[in-house]
């Protein structure tokens, strides 16, 4: 049987044309009589359920900066961020086994240097010797380098690092979650250029367990600054966490993350979020939190 769920994709309007909400309603769900009174189930993808027959729908809104103004539209297919399998730098091509939780790293093809200890088991890889441990979902060229963030959401275990790769190949790694006290769960949000060189940002929590009762539950969002000169700083912490994003945009000294339902403004000065809907008011009052 065909499906009969079409994928929506709307134009492109100003971020400013949405109703601010008080709350983050991404992760909300339907009430079971508006779902049925609107037949949502024939037009959208459920992501999740509740046993009260409640359903958070896959509605996931797109963001993008041009001159200085943020647009928002409806995307259907717009998940989240494809993970390539190869990258293309300016040291070449850098090809990405990405396995999510099973046995991933990022080689490269073409690699005469003599392996290094740590690379003796080089018949698992490519067989040329090189490769760097990690789910690598991005990699890009800044100054004189390169640099790939590594990060494994399966289970919601949040593993984020970001490693920097010199002419020579040689590999430094730049930040590590699990190095950090009390090891927040990070997840890659994106990144935008701006006049330094390239901004990063992750967003999480940590994860209470009995195993480390000491540890206490608190949210992540931190903004890393890559330079042209090889250097990355951690210039923003809060206590906050941004969830669901699936694309983000810069404009004036804010950041929007498109999400599902909403779109999130961060002040990147003051860490204030706003929040932002194309809800109408029937869709508002028919959402309750799973």
């Amino acid at each position: 049987m065909q499906d009969k769920k079409e994928k929506h994709i709307s134009e492109w309007k100003p971020v400013s044309e949405l109703r601010p909400v008080e709350k983050n309603i991404s992760y909300f769900g339907y009430k079971k009589e508006f779902i049925q009174s609107h037949r949502l189930q024939e037009t959208k993808s459920c992501r999740c359920a509740s046993l009260t027959g409640a359903m958070n729908f896959h509605e996931p809104i797109e963001v993008k900066s041009e001159n200085g103004i943020v647009y928002y539209r409806e995307n259907d297919n717009h998940v989240h961020r494809d993970v390539p399998v190869y990258f293309d730098t300016q040291f070449g091509r850098f090809n990405n086994h990405n396995n999510g939780e099973f046995l991933s790293w990022l080689g490269k093809a073409v690699y005469d240097k003599s392996p290094r200890k740590e690379q003796k088991n080089n018949k698992l890889f490519e067989g040329n010797g090189y490769y760097i441990p990690g789910n690598f979902c991005d990699m890009f060229d800044c100054g004189g380098c390169c640099y790939a963030v590594s990060n494994l959401m399966h289970m919601a275990v949040g593993d984020f690092k970001v490693v920097r790769i010199d002419r020579d190949l040689t590999v430094v790694t730049l930040y590590n979650n699990a190095q950090e006290e009390g090891y927040p769960g990070l997840e890659y949000l994106g990144r935008i250029e701006n006049g330094e060189g390239h901004v990063l940002i992750a967003s999480g929590s940590t994860r209470p367990s009995r195993s480390h009762p000491e540890i206490p539950f608190y949210e992540k969002t931190k903004i890393f600054q890559i330079d042209k000169y090889g250097r990355c700083s951690i210039i923003r912490d809060w206590n906050m966490r941004i969830t669901s994003s699936n694309s983000v945009a810069e404009a004036l000294g804010f950041l929007y993350f498109g999400q599902n339902k909403m779109v999130t403004r961060l002040n990147m000065e003051t860490g204030e979020i706003t929040f932002f809907t194309n809800k109408n008011d029937d869709e508002i009052a028919a959402l309750v939190e799973l």
